[in-house]
């Protein structure tokens, strides 16, 4: 015996946004995480050579954009992301 369940339309998987479209949303998330970081570290470790502040500036920018910045403007831009 079948149950209403089991009859269900499958789900559909939704496609995963165009590649551009992620590209240009990780473009406008990304410049102004480094911008501002760039700054800050720029007045707070002056003395630091270039490779150090890198060091530095990279896994906050990626942590950042990873955990907090994209989550919300994948929300924020999910229609047009899947037009």
């Amino acid at each position: 015996m079948t149950t209403s369940a089991d009859q269900a339309a499958p789900v559909r998987a939704m496609a995963p946004p165009r590649r551009w479209k992620m590209w240009m949303l990780t473009c406008l998330a990304i410049y102004p995480i480094i911008t501002a970081l760039g700054y800050a570290l720029a007045a707070t470790a002056a003395g630091l050579p270039v490779w150090a502040h890198f060091l530095i500036l990279v896994p906050i920018a990626v942590a950042l954009l990873i955990f907090l910045v994209m989550p919300a403007l994948t929300r924020l831009f999910r229609p047009w992301l899947i037009r």
